[in-house]
């Protein structure tokens, strides 16, 4: 483990786990101001070269179960964390601090070559004095709900790849009137809805690069409820929600939400906040409309008796509109799940899958006959192999097919986080 900066993970910096069955190098990086241990060995073998890092102000010590190490302490002196800028400013104690006993090593078939400048490499992963040829903001696109956040990254990369300091960074939004952009590259949506691009520029060494931010306005509104069951027992309840989306399937806010039970008074009742109580079986039909634009949806159901499958959405007056969303959007892997809805007007065989921007799938959701109706269908963020896939855009397709011709498809760009 050679030449990586490691900052301000909520665990350790580097946990020894991984080491039980070896005696691995640490060599050359800075372990700093992580909220547990810097570097964690393991104790029933806490042997290993641990040389020339720089391990400093850890939350809970900077070791365990190490024996020996050979490294520094001290403030790293980062150019501009606070951009996630971690290369080093000129007085910092890490610049030819590192150890050259390895230059080239061998992953797998590749051979790698560690090229550094001045009489020793550096430690940490950004070597000081290198020049940037580009200058690259992710993520390129992003939607921000009304009044949302979102956080954007900036690095520099030389001509060779090895990533560089940004040196002075200035930033503006052509359309301002969305909202405004922190010193953390934090976009903040001031409560209008419109679009604007982002340019950050580093005027130290004349480079730029842009990225688009859009507050979307709904033109669709769509009810969705928390779960698929219902059963009729005295009391019990079922959550709708009303979700909002512009044409381009961006998810919209949709601000205050008023409710409406259409029919099915007999059978249950609704609450101003979307909330159905239900008393005894029968079909209800429940309205929606928000505070922009006065959107309005609704949607047609049947409440069963218990053991009666809960739930039927239309299977009566089946619904006819086939959309495809995901909620929440964006979802983050760590905490939670994306439900998949979609309408079926009669029954089909469906397949769900998930590709990403390469156009390769990475999972498939459903595959198998559904019945008329509404779905949902809930996807933890996890690949076929059952890893976490990785932060970024992908896609949902959908296929309905009777028999043996395609019905109808859809497909839905989401964004999932890490």
């Amino acid at each position: 483990m050679i030449n990586n900066t490691i900052v301000q993970n909520n665990s350790d910096g580097i946990e020894g786990g991984w080491w039980s069955s070896s005696s691995p190098l640490i060599w050359n990086n800075v372990v700093v101001s992580n909220g547990g241990y810097g570097i964690s060995g393991n104790r029933n073998k806490p042997l290993c070269e641990v040389f020339n890092n720089n391990v400093w102000q850890n939350s809970l010590g900077n070791y365990i179960n190490v024996t020996n190490p050979h490294d520094i302490s001290a403030d790293p002196q980062f150019a501009n964390p606070k951009l996630g800028d971690f290369s080093l400013l000129p007085t910092s104690p890490c610049i030819d601090a590192g150890t050259d006993a390895i230059l080239t090593f061998s992953i797998g078939d590749t051979t790698v070559e560690l090229n550094y400048l001045g009489n020793k490499p550096d430690i940490g992963a950004f070597e000081y004095g290198r020049t940037p040829a580009y200058l690259r903001i992710f993520p390129k696109e992003a939607a921000v709900p009304l009044a949302g956040t979102q956080r954007f990254h900036v690095i520099a990369q030389d001509s060779s790849g090895y990533f560089c300091g940004l040196g002075e960074v200035e930033w503006q939004l052509d359309n301002p009137s969305i909202g405004v952009v922190d010193d953390s590259l934090i976009f903040r949506s001031s409560g209008s809805f419109g679009s604007s691009s982002l340019i950050v520029s580093s005027t130290t060494y004349g480079l730029a690069d842009t990225a688009m931010i859009l507050v979307p306005e709904p033109t669709r509104l769509v009810i969705v409820p928390h779960g698929s069951n219902i059963e009729t027992a005295p009391d019990s309840t079922i959550q709708f929600f009303a979700l909002g989306f512009d044409d381009e399937e961006h998810p919209a806010t949709v601000g205050q939400v008023s409710w409406q039970l259409l029919a099915g008074q007999q059978f249950a009742t609704l609450t101003s906040s979307g909330k159905l109580i239900a008393t005894a079986e029968g079909w209800c039909e429940i309205a929606a409309e928000n505070e922009f634009g006065h959107l309005t949806d609704t949607l047609r159901f049947e409440v069963r008796l218990p053991g009666q499958s809960g739930v039927s959405m239309a299977e009566e007056n089946a619904p006819v509109q086939f959309g495809l969303q995901n909620f929440p959007n964006p979802f983050r892997i760590s905490a939670e799940k994306t439900t998949f809805q979609f309408q079926l007007t009669q029954p089909m065989h469906v397949t769900l899958k998930i590709y990403n921007l390469l156009g390769q799938q990475i999972y498939t959701v459903i595959d198998r006959q559904l019945q008329a109706g509404l779905q949902l269908f809930s996807w933890d963020g996890r690949d076929t192999f059952g890893q976490p896939v990785a932060s970024g855009i992908y896609f949902a397709r959908l296929e309905g097919n009777v028999g043996h011709r395609v019905k109808t498809t859809a497909t839905h760009k989401f964004l999932v986080l890490r």
